[in-house]
């Protein structure tokens, strides 16, 4: 039976494992998985259920940078019986797990996947992350991440940098496919005005030091002309505008749309990133069509292929300085623009990314089907 056949003869139950946006986190894998659920539910021919893994509380405060490790094990046994329950209820014909990849993840995930091993269900293991960054080394991590590839019965990975480190596994014979995010076409602009001269740039991200935040302070010093706009909350690290210059505006956390508005009133993305995986923010950006200044860290360099932005390395204060004094031209700004639209919509819509992972859904159900 081929996949056209399974997919007009029979509706699929699908379980995606997976955190969903709250208050309490703000980050791609949970709009990541609001906006794939979303897709799936416009096809005729799926069922979709969601086992929320946020980590939580029993209060729904955020917890996964706490050391709490009660309220983690907690979280975690709450998830694991609403998976168990879903695939005794629901019966699904595929798991789609989504994984960040730390070394406490990696085990987790493991318990989830011998769960769902003993039913003989097909699992998509789908790692939300650049994979070698997350595991870092650690033994810990590679030993479960080894074990739970092998349990899974596909692999996704946002890029190619994290497709190598699973190929380069020893005994890794589970496919892996390269997936990248997505969002709605309605979402991506026809075009975008470009002024003679930058004025207005913008982040959007965590306000964290990995994502590069230092530096953007570094830059904003050298350009007090310029005005930074940074699309997030307060964090920890930083938990007040004391640390930052005049001509740096911090929003605090923003819908969507909002962050559109900022995305559409901005000149620059600026994104100084030191680890990443497929940043649905620098999406956003490339789909308002604008001009990009990022580092040669996960994705990034698949994405912007030279040619939607300018790339530097990681941590590189002097990097970022010529990179925004020449991104000034307008000319290049322009094919920037245009050629990020472009990208966008033949590659990163709705209409293509949910539809590809469908496919390997498919393909996974017919091969149980038919061994």
């Amino acid at each position: 039976m081929s996949n056209t056949d399974y997919n007009s003869n029979k509706k699929i139950r699908v379980l995606l494992v997976s955190p969903l946006p709250c208050s309490a986190s703000f980050g791609g894998i949970g709009i990541w998985t609001a906006r794939f659920a979303e897709a799936l539910k416009q096809k005729q021919n799926v069922e979709i259920r969601i086992v929320n893994s946020i980590p939580v509380d029993n209060n729904g405060k955020d917890i996964a940078r706490s050391k709490n490790i009660f309220k983690k094990f907690n979280c975690n046994i709450r998830i694991l019986k609403n998976v168990k329950r879903e695939l005794d209820d629901f019966k699904p014909d595929v798991v789609h797990l989504n994984t960040s990849c730390t070394p406490l993840a990696c085990a987790r995930d493991h318990v989830f996947l011998k769960a769902i091993f003993k039913k003989h269900i097909p699992t998509v293991l789908h790692c939300r992350c650049n994979i070698e960054d997350q595991i870092n080394n650690n033994k810990f991590g590679l030993f479960f991440f080894k074990k739970n590839i092998r349990l899974a019965s596909r692999v996704l990975v946002l890029n190619e940098e994290s497709n190598h480190f699973v190929s380069a596994l020893k005994n890794a014979k589970t496919q892996c496919f390269i997936v990248p995010n997505f969002l709605q076409k309605n979402c991506v602009v026809k075009n975008k005005t470009i002024k003679q001269h930058i004025e207005n740039v913008s982040f959007v991200g965590h306000l964290l030091k990995q994502k590069g935040i230092e530096e953007i302070i570094t830059l904003a010093k050298e350009f007090p002309n310029l005005h930074f706009t940074l699309a997030c909350g307060y964090t920890e690290q930083y938990p007040n505008r004391n640390h930052f210059p005049q001509n740096v505006e911090i929003t605090g956390n923003l819908s969507v749309n909002d962050v559109f508005q900022i995305l559409d009133k901005s000149d620059v993305f600026l994104f100084p990133t030191h680890s990443e995986g497929f940043s649905n923010a620098l999406l956003e950006a490339m789909a308002r069509g604008l001009p990009v200044i990022t580092t040669n860290v996960g994705a990034n360099t698949d994405m912007l292929e030279n040619k939607g932005g300018i790339i530097v390395d990681a941590k590189s204060n002097e990097q970022l300085k010529n990179a925004l004094i020449k991104i000034d031209d307008e000319l290049i700004r322009k094919e920037m623009s245009a050629w990020n639209i472009d990208k966008v919509m033949k590659s990163y819509i709705d209409d293509i990314v949910p539809s590809n992972i469908l496919n390997i859904y498919f393909d996974l159900i017919t091969c149980v089907t038919n061994p």
